[in-house]
């Protein structure tokens, strides 16, 4: 996908809430730094530091449907409290990408 570079697929597992199990793992880019879920719980954020950017996951379908380049060495993810703003601290460059979800 645009901007983020190639690197060895990583997993993200997908833990049911209330029971504790894996539901199921979803395969993303690179390497996971940190995870963020949207507050209406429909999308899940996996960080990639290594691969700079994040991954966008459908947690009702259990699939990426997106990856955004965000910035040398993404670290952190956080949505607003209304879910309207993603924002992902870049560690080495010192800056903040901010995402607009569209909601």
């Amino acid at each position: 996908m645009e901007g983020i570079r190639n690197h060895s697929p990583s997993f993200v597992s997908i833990v049911h809430p209330g029971r504790g199990h894996v539901m199921r793992r979803v395969s993303v880019r690179g390497l996971t730094h940190h995870t963020a879920v949207s507050p209406d719980g429909k999308y899940g954020i996996a960080v990639h530091s290594g691969a700079g950017g994040i991954s966008v996951i459908d947690l009702e379908s259990m699939s990426v449907i997106k990856e955004i380049q965000t910035g040398r060495a993404p670290n952190f993810a956080l949505f607003s409290s209304d879910g309207r703003g993603l924002y992902v601290s870049n560690a080495f460059s010192g800056t903040l990408s901010e995402i607009d979800t569209g909601n």
